[in-house]
């Protein structure tokens, strides 16, 4: 995603951000507080009808000003029928949050994510815990956005 990353980093500043690692069965939710130090793993929920409601629950509860959706970015630019997906999901979304919402490359941060799991000590039978993987997922995509972002 090309982004005016000066402009963008004005726009995020001092504001609590939430990230979100869609998936076709899980949608996992991680948030940055509104210095952008510390990155909280909040939940993973079921990709259900009830998942936008939710997550407005949880933005409003989390006072979260701007969201970030994980979009994977493929080395050729090909589309997945994830893509789809994912736009039709964040342009629902804009219906129900008068937020900002950014699409944000994710590619890679499922196996960042596996990775950082296996450095904090966390056990294999935990790790396949997918509950937990989804969220740990969306910190991956916060810290990654945050890192571009702020340099």
């Amino acid at each position: 995603m090309q982004f005016n990353t000066n402009e963008l980093k004005n726009s995020i500043k001092n504001k609590k951000i939430l990230a979100i690692d869609y998936g076709e069965k899980r949608v996992g939710l991680a948030s940055t507080d509104i210095f952008h130090i510390t990155f909280n793993p909040i939940t993973t929920l079921q990709n259900n009808e009830t998942l936008e409601s939710k997550i407005k629950q949880i933005i409003q509860k989390e006072n979260v000003q701007i969201v970030i959706i994980g979009f994977p970015i493929r080395n050729n630019n090909a589309e997945s029928t994830i893509h789809s997906k994912i736009i039709d999901f964040k342009n629902g979304l804009s219906s129900k949050l008068d937020l900002p919402i950014y699409l944000y490359d994710e590619s890679g941060s499922s196996k960042q994510a596996l990775q950082n799991l296996v450095k904090s000590g966390i056990s294999k039978k935990s790790r396949r815990n997918k509950q937990d993987f989804d969220k740990f997922a969306a910190v991956v995509i916060l810290q990654n956005f945050i890192n571009e972002i702020e340099g």
